[in-house]
């Protein structure tokens, strides 16, 4: 039996409909694949895009690649055929490709003969798509059982294309499965959404940051404030903090309350590299209290972490470990009773991910094992962010394998749920951004923010997300807010406590198991190719230049 995972990428642009998802990631290879059928096993041999591996399986391309960017873009004559060897006596295979859009897919046997698989002709509901969310939804789970086009064959080719030549549209190609034998992370997939209920809202978190001084405009965006009002700060103020929990309450739709520190105000972040900030420690403790006290568990979410930040060689790896330990008792220590925060939100952005750390797995262990030993209570919720990050690779497979438990948060985007969910991920959290400056409603195709919003909940309603995050000051209007929560109140099923919420949580079973090290080796494989670069457009955490930053070996 074989199983490989494709994933490829590319760029987008104005009125361009996406096909999918995913960094392409590959299972089992040509050299093992007679092993793994007289063993009764599975090989692996697993890649992202870009990479020399995943460059060896393609027959022929003629797609445009954006650099920095981990996406294959189809447009007009483009296209891309990939090879894959089977095993000997293979009968059954199943084809998953996250797409949507005017795509056109072709199989062969020799490569030289294509059969029609699907051409875009529009909306078509035709096809079986049991991982799907709704129309509109740009990445989409499709299932195809290509068995019949297998005929005993130890090869079967794929082609992508564009199915109509000539408009604007395009297909940008992200990621397939190919499952020989029975599709078992399919039908696991299918099972753990089938088996949740109606109501599967278990966290629901009301997002803040440190708030406008006094003067801001009511009804902005903070992004649209900090650009048109000089000289408005923001402030960490209790007065305030207490403000947006009593109004996250009188929503009647959040169990939680997050602290986001990513936006630097006046006085400095609630929390340093070493742990809280000395000037904002009573006031976290005192906000976490009056949260626990109006019933709502405290996230926090913070920002400036323990990593070089000038120019380097490697990581002090002891050092690292005994500032993560001190960091995490400064406001995890047990004996801080209810002023104690419930859940650590940790985004992999300022740990260097944008710029390809090759460290990540090693310092992202470190942080959850300072929170596990200081305080085992405390849940723990790791940001995929954007870009390259949204899709598994090797860093989501060994997050699965050395902490299953772990919950995976997605920044504004819902359809890649069912990517991680097929690869078996089992705790997947998404964080909305409601307002007229968030990217993340223009991929409902609604051109009116709210009607946007509300159609991201639907997906979210959809694909059965437990563990949900809005980001209630990015732009806030109270009616528009009752909306949102009038939309929400039938899926709830908020957890009353921290207790209720970690029972919740379901071990994942990810397709392949990976290493640190594994993790080491593609990211200086994405350094090798692609150079430094924040893919979400933003300055890399590291600078631009990680060959004369970084010393590494065994990348040419």
């Amino acid at each position: 039996m074989m199983r490989c995972f494709l994933s490829f990428s590319n760029l987008s642009g104005n009125f361009i409909v996406i096909l999918g998802m995913l960094a392409l990631i590959l299972l089992v290879s040509a050299n093992s694949s007679a092993a793994a059928a007289s063993k009764g096993s599975y090989d692996s041999v697993y890649f992202v895009i870009p990479s020399p591996q995943e460059r060896a399986c393609i027959l022929e391309d003629s797609t445009y690649t954006e650099k920095h960017m981990v996406r294959r873009f189809c447009k007009d004559e483009g296209r891309i055929t990939y090879r894959f060897d089977l095993s000997q006596g293979v009968k059954k295979a199943y084809l998953f490709m996250m797409m949507e859009g005017q795509v056109h897919l072709q199989v062969s046997i020799d490569g030289r003969t294509f059969k029609e698989l699907y051409k875009y002709k529009g909306v078509d509901k035709s096809v079986p798509r049991r991982l799907i969310g709704p129309q509109g939804d740009n990445l989409q789970v499709w299932f195809f059982d290509v068995s019949r086009y297998i005929s005993g064959s130890s090869t079967f080719y794929v082609r992508v294309s564009d199915a109509i030549s000539g408009d604007q549209f395009s297909t940008i190609l992200y990621a397939a499965l190919l499952e020989t034998g029975e599709p078992r992370q399919y039908r696991a997939a299918v099972r753990l959404r089938e088996s949740e209920p109606s109501r599967h809202i278990l966290l629901s978190a009301f997002q803040i940051w440190a708030d406008f001084t006094e003067g801001a405009p009511e009804g902005l965006s903070t992004g649209t404030v900090a650009q048109e009002t000089p000289g408005l700060n923001r402030v960490w103020e209790l007065g305030r903090i207490k403000h947006w929990i009593d109004e996250a309450v009188s929503l009647g739709c959040f169990n939680a309350i997050d602290l986001g520190d990513d936006h630097e105000p006046e006085g400095g972040r609630l929390f340093t590299p070493d742990g809280i900030n000395p000037r904002y420690g009573d006031l976290l403790g005192d906000a976490v209290e009056y949260a626990h006290s109006k019933g709502l568990m405290a996230m926090v979410e913070p920002w400036d972490l323990q990593i070089p930040q000038e120019p380097v060689e490697r990581i002090d790896r002891a050092k690292h470990k005994a500032t993560c330990i001190r960091w995490a008792k400064s406001f995890l220590d047990p004996k801080l009773g209810s002023r104690t925060p419930d859940i650590v939100k940790l985004s992999l952005e300022p740990l260097g991910a944008y710029a390809n750390n090759p460290d990540l797995a090693y310092v992202v262990g470190n942080y959850l094992d300072a929170v596990r030993q200081v305080n085992p209570k405390v849940l723990v919720m790791v940001d995929s962010i954007s870009g390259f990050w949204c899709f598994p690779s090797e860093f989501h497979f060994w997050l699965m394998s050395k902490y299953p438990d772990v919950i995976i948060s997605h920044y504004t985007r819902v359809g890649e749920v069912a990517a991680f969910e097929l690869l078996g991920a089992r705790n997947m959290a998404v964080q909305l951004n409601p307002g007229p400056l968030s990217s993340g409603f223009v991929h409902t195709g609604q051109k009116d923010w709210v009607a946007g919003a509300l159609a991201q909940l639907e997906e979210a309603y959809y694909y059965k997300v437990r563990y949900l995050e809005l980001s209630g000051q990015h732009f806030y209007d109270r009616a528009v807010w009752s909306k949102l929560a009038d939309s929400m109140r039938p899926h709830l099923k908020l957890a009353h406590n921290l207790g209720d919420l970690r029972a919740s949580l379901q071990n994942s079973v990810p397709a392949r198991m990976c290493s640190e090290q594994d993790v080491e080796r593609g990211l200086l494989t994405r350094i090798s190719e692609d150079g430094s670069i924040n893919i979400a457009g933003g300055g890399a955490c590291f600078g631009a230049d990680w060959r004369r930053r970084w010393k590494y070996t065994g990348v040419a």
